[in-house]
């Protein structure tokens, strides 16, 4: 939709009427949702759930830490050992902190003690929230010729502020001159002979 070219206050209107009914479509699509999450993010709990399977080793430190090796340790391949913490939602990884949402290292903790990944999501992600996000409107406006009259001044062109000095000249792009045409003298006065 290309409302660029419209007047200002016919741009405005149009833009109104397309946020209005996108908020409502939002809205009634939130509302057949059953979930705790929205379901882009469920999906992706799905993928990472399946990832976590690649986490060898879970060692619980205690008040929600854990050591977790991911596939099998080798010194010369670098790090594979992450430190999570449930309670602070860190992981070395620091794709949780980025993404909100539990990485496998989490995820694999987190099903570890039996609980729901869906929890530790952030609450964004909440379809509570999604569905209080659209439940507002965007209110309908009366059209110009129903506006009250008002008694203020109008108000006018903006100034033109003329450059002092002598005016810039504009020069083409190309400096070459342009070919003569067929059948024509390099002068221009009629065909060759």
């Amino acid at each position: 939709m290309n409302f660029r070219g419209k007047p200002v206050f016919t741009m405005l209107e149009d833009i109104r009427k397309l946020v209005g009914g996108r908020f409502i479509k939002r809205f009634e699509k939130a509302q057949s949702w059953e979930g705790k999450v929205v379901p882009c993010v469920e999906k992706q709990l799905k993928l990472i759930k399946g990832k976590s399977r690649n986490c060898s080793s879970i060692i619980h430190a205690g008040k929600g830490e854990f050591d977790v090796t991911e596939g099998e340790f080798d010194v010369t391949e670098g790090k594979t050992n992450f430190i999570v913490r449930l309670g602070d939602r860190f992981c070395d990884c620091q794709s949780w902190q980025i993404s909100r949402i539990p990485c496998k290292h989490e995820a694999r903790c987190i099903l570890r003690i039996k609980d729901m990944l869906e929890d530790y999501c952030d609450d964004c992600f909440k379809v509570e929230n999604y569905r209080k996000l659209y439940d507002t409107i965007v209110p309908p406006i009366y059209a110009p010729t129903m506006w009250e009259s008002r008694t203020l001044p109008q108000l006018g062109a903006p100034y033109s502020q003329v450059k002092k000095g002598r005016p810039e000249e504009h020069k083409r792009r190309d400096s070459k001159p342009l070919p003569p045409a067929i059948g024509t003298t390099s002068f221009g006065s009629g065909t060759t002979r």
